[in-house]
């Protein structure tokens, strides 16, 4: 009878486990979004910009090193980077600017770099040297299973809708001139080419188990 009860202890636990797990997938866009646009977003000023351009070296640029954010500590990620962003001295994530598509209403901050505190709540920069309005410049961004969440809306931009970018002083606008899926190996996307003032919007073409990326891209307008 007691082993009875303890199975069936067992199972009540590993369904309210379960359940938990669940609510945590369904509402991770939600607070990502409410973490990403209430706090971080808010934040980024032009004096904070300035100053974490002056942090660069502490970035990382590593595209290699990224990994799929799962939907399970997804929320934890962007809590731990609003909370580190309150403590200017003691915050990994480094301001750029924020963008736009209102096509597909994406509408996030930008970070440098490619670290989980970056990627957890919005896009990063994929290239050290890379400045607003010359050559190309490249941002990742995570794919999640919410489909309004991070970079998941690029699946729904099409060519011709608009890309706005700012570094808090000044807005740059870009038109999709080019969508298509690579080999995650194929970095040459991201190149300068010489005369071209592009954009290129990283991801991956679905949320898990990929080794293919989305690739967006713009020309400045």
């Amino acid at each position: 009878m007691k082993k009875y009860h303890l199975k069936q202890g067992l199972l009540i636990i590993t369904f309210i486990v379960g359940v938990l797990m669940l609510a945590i997938v369904v509402f991770n866009g939600p607070l990502l979004q409410h973490a990403t646009k209430q706090r971080i977003q808010d934040d980024i000023t032009p004096t904070k910009v300035q100053a974490d351009s002056k942090r660069i070296d502490e970035a990382d640029f590593n595209y290699d090193n990224t990994t799929a954010l799962s939907p399970l500590v997804a929320p934890l990620e962007a809590a731990r980077s609003v909370i580190a962003n309150e403590d200017r001295n003691d915050s990994d994530y480094l301001a750029v600017g924020t963008i736009k598509i209102p096509a597909v209403s994406l509408n996030l901050p930008i970070g440098l770099g490619l670290s989980k505190a970056v990627l957890s709540v919005g896009a990063g920069t994929m290239k050290s040297e890379q400045k607003l309005g010359q050559g190309n410049y490249a941002l990742a961004g995570h794919h999640m299973n919410n489909p309004n969440v991070l970079f998941s809306p690029l699946m729904r931009v099409k060519k011709g809708n608009m890309i706005y970018i700012s570094d808090t002083q000044q807005t740059y606008q870009y038109r999709v001139t080019s969508i298509k899926h690579v080999n995650k190996q194929q970095s040459s996307v991201v190149d300068d080419i010489p005369g071209k003032e592009l954009v290129t919007l990283v991801t991956c073409d679905r949320a898990y188990g990929t080794d293919s990326r989305l690739i967006v891209q713009g020309e400045r307008v």
